[in-house]
């Protein structure tokens, strides 16, 4: 019989690992997902019928890793959905299906110029975009208002929050560390906070 639920997943420090195809069966996982610093994973093709994550899913240290294509069956991460660390990731695609997360963290992607895919309604309480060395501006995140407290630090080349000019109600904002942020420019249309 095929492995389609599993209690907890981690695949780490694999340094030859290509590809994560031998798990195309898996559906659920009843504790956490770690993916994390398989150097040559360039996507999470593998994953594609994977429907339910009950804790945390997390991403980090994959050095090839390009997007997150591979997670289009999964709509709920209860706990944390992390994606940090991952240095030649570009996109976010994959991301877009997820409908709720509790807290989603994008960090230390260092290639990441875009928050395309990301919809601000998908973080149930913390949306912290942190160290996006490549970001200049919050392009491409989408959604209108959210009942999350969004937290956008020490992204060193972020100059403007152009980009969040939809977004017209959070739980709270905390703009902090980024140096090269010169404008408020993109959160004009927030009537509460």
């Amino acid at each position: 019989e095929k492995i389609s639920v599993v209690g907890q997943l981690s695949i780490r420090n694999n340094s030859s690992l290509k590809s994560l195809e031998g798990l195309i069966n898996l559906t659920t996982v009843l504790d956490g997902v770690l993916i994390g610093g398989n150097s040559v994973l360039t996507n999470l093709s593998g994953l594609n019928n994977l429907t339910n994550v009950q804790t945390d899913f997390l991403i980090g240290g994959n050095d090839s890793l390009i997007d997150l294509t591979g997670l289009q069956e999964l709509k709920m991460v209860p706990g944390e959905l992390n994606i940090g660390a991952n240095e030649a990731l570009v996109s976010l695609k994959g991301i877009e299906v997820i409908e709720k997360a509790d807290i989603i963290i994008i960090a230390g992607n260092s290639s990441l110029t875009s928050l395309k895919w990301l919809n601000i309604n998908q973080a149930n309480r913390i949306l912290n975009i942190r160290s996006n060395d490549s970001m200049t501006q919050i392009e491409g995140i989408e959604g209108t208002s959210s009942s999350c407290y969004l937290i956008i630090e020490e992204n060193k080349n972020l100059t403007s929050l152009t980009g969040m000019e939809n977004i017209t109600e959070l739980n709270g904002l905390d703009v902090f560390k980024n140096d090269n942020l010169n404008s408020l420019t993109g959160i004009d249309n927030l009537v509460s906070i």
